[in-house]
């Protein structure tokens, strides 16, 4: 059974060959940056978008708050996009931290 198994994955693998790699089209809004910024750009166009999430929350919770809102189903929404947002930014800190610590401990010589 295990002889099946790898032969149907390579034969999956030789019908990969042929398929042309699929590159990303850019979406309007998230994650466009203009060529030739720097990672530093990057990060700071995204930390200020998650920022405009937490923001949004704080005006649909405070409107929900005064009644002004009959859909709290939109409040929980906009919740949950920017505590994505915010557990996705504190990853990539973290690895960049990892990361940095790594390199400080790489000996030269």
């Amino acid at each position: 059974m295990d002889i099946k198994v790898a032969s149907g994955f390579a034969d999956e693998l030789r019908m990969l060959r042929g398929i042309e790699p699929i590159s990303p089209t850019p979406k309007q809004g998230m994650g466009q940056v203009q060529k030739g910024a720097s990672f530093g750009d990057f990060l700071e166009k995204q930390l200020s978008e998650v920022n405009e999430l937490g923001l949004d929350v704080e005006k649909k919770m405070q409107a929900a708050v005064e009644g002004k809102t009959s859909n709290p189903h939109e409040v929980q929404i906009a919740i949950q996009k920017a505590d994505v947002a915010f557990k996705l930014m504190l990853s990539v800190k973290e690895q960049l931290e990892q990361a940095y610590q790594t390199v400080m401990r790489t000996s030269i010589g």
